[in-house]
């Protein structure tokens, strides 16, 4: 995690966070704003007359006991030492559970389940911290930032990282490392991909260790899962195949966040830090739709109906394909940009994307790395 970055988690104040524990005094004009804001006002009342902004408790309710019950049974077959084919299904079982797991703490914290805090939280420590072992707090406080700071660069989280570049002023920024790492980061992302998750419980346990305070039931929660995955397994295969069979669900499950998180925003518009956008245009022209089907719903969990979640994240996952058209009818008439791309097209957008920010990083001390960055921008010819 970059020192940027953990002062942003730890102790940025926002001007834009309108919901959430992050929500302040500060954003009281960012609010104001929006309710004077025609545009998203007569969409936000073409959504509620649909009846698409309320929560929709009941309908989580048989996934959460799929997911658990799916969860408890391949963790049973691994404490049964099975061999090794029923053991790699195991794996794979649990990887795919708990990253719907995770996005069940996702719609849990943007009051898609429940705006009852005692349901969030219970939702959200159980599947994202005791099952995953990655801080309820921590991924939320990081996913309000990037919500309502989408692709702006020095205050989204998703956007920050000491070795890849998502925007052109990142790129042209990389030293050392950072540049070698972003020169070949179209190749390096997707090898690098089953070690995601790592990295995510590494930046998730460093913000806990920063924050004791505030992180508490996070703290106890962590201890469960510890216990869950390096006491009750261990007790039954042995610490080895322990270990082993924990980094085996952790690479299918960063495998699949792989697949279906960064082609929401990656290659799409960036904005600069604290950049004067209003929230409509800065969400619609920062994110990506994935063509909606019945297979690619379930695959996304819903999250290929981008748009609509950022707009609307209180949206329950299974109405936001039926907020499509609403949405994409007032993005029209305004002359928004609103874009739904298939998945092999957004894929092959991402890649080429890399490879071009690839070519921005500095190489040792040549004439690129000299340039001051303003001129590097201008000669880009994009935005930050």
């Amino acid at each position: 995690m970059t020192p940027h970055k953990a002062r942003v988690l730890d102790s940025y104040v926002s001007a834009k966070i309108l919901a959430g524990p992050s929500a302040s005094a500060a954003s009281r004009p960012a609010a104001e704003a929006l309710r004077g804001d025609a545009r998203y006002q007569r969409l936000r009342a073409r959504l509620a007359a649909a009846g698409l902004l309320e929560p929709a408790g009941w309908s989580y309710a048989w996934r959460v006991a799929l997911l658990a019950a799916l969860f408890a049974a391949a963790f049973a077959v691994l404490c049964s030492a099975p061999a090794a084919p029923l053991r790699l299904a195991a794996l794979a079982v649990i990887g795919f559970a708990l990253v719907q797991g995770g996005f069940l703490s996702h719609e849990a914290m943007h009051g898609a389940i429940s705006r009852r805090p005692a349901v969030i939280q219970a939702i959200g420590q159980t599947f994202d911290t005791v099952l995953v072992g990655l801080a309820f707090s921590y991924f939320r406080r990081s996913h309000e930032l990037h919500h309502f700071h989408c692709n702006e660069i020095g205050l989204d989280p998703d956007t920050q990282s000491s070795l890849w570049s998502v925007a052109e002023r990142p790129a042209l920024e990389k030293r050392g490392l950072g540049a070698l790492a972003t020169r070949h980061q179209a190749v390096l992302i997707p090898l690098l991909a089953p070690l995601w998750g790592l990295q995510l419980k590494w930046d998730s346990m460093a913000y806990v260790a920063r924050n004791l305070q505030k992180t508490r039931v996070d703290q106890l929660a962590l201890l469960l899962h510890a216990a869950l995955w390096f006491g009750v397994l261990p007790w039954f295969v042995g610490f080895g195949a322990a270990l082993v069979d924990y980094l085996g669900w952790l690479a299918v499950a960063s495998v699949y966040m792989f697949l279906v998180i960064p082609i929401n925003h990656v290659a799409r518009a960036h904005h600069a830090e604290g950049a004067d956008v209003p929230f409509l245009d800065q969400q619609v022209s920062s994110t990506r739709n994935i063509r909606s089907s019945p297979r690619l719903d379930f695959f996304f969990m819903g999250q290929n109906s981008h748009i609509e979640h950022h707009l609307f994240p209180q949206i329950p996952a299974s109405r936001l394909r039926l907020a499509r058209p609403i949405v994409r009818e007032l993005c029209r008439e305004q002359g928004l940009p609103y874009v739904e791309s298939g998945f092999r097209e957004a894929f092959t957008e991402v890649f080429a994307r890399l490879k071009h920010l690839g070519r921005l990083a500095p190489r040792g001390q040549g004439a690129r790395a000299q340039l001051p960055l303003s001129e590097a921008l201008r000669r880009t010819g994009r935005s930050p």
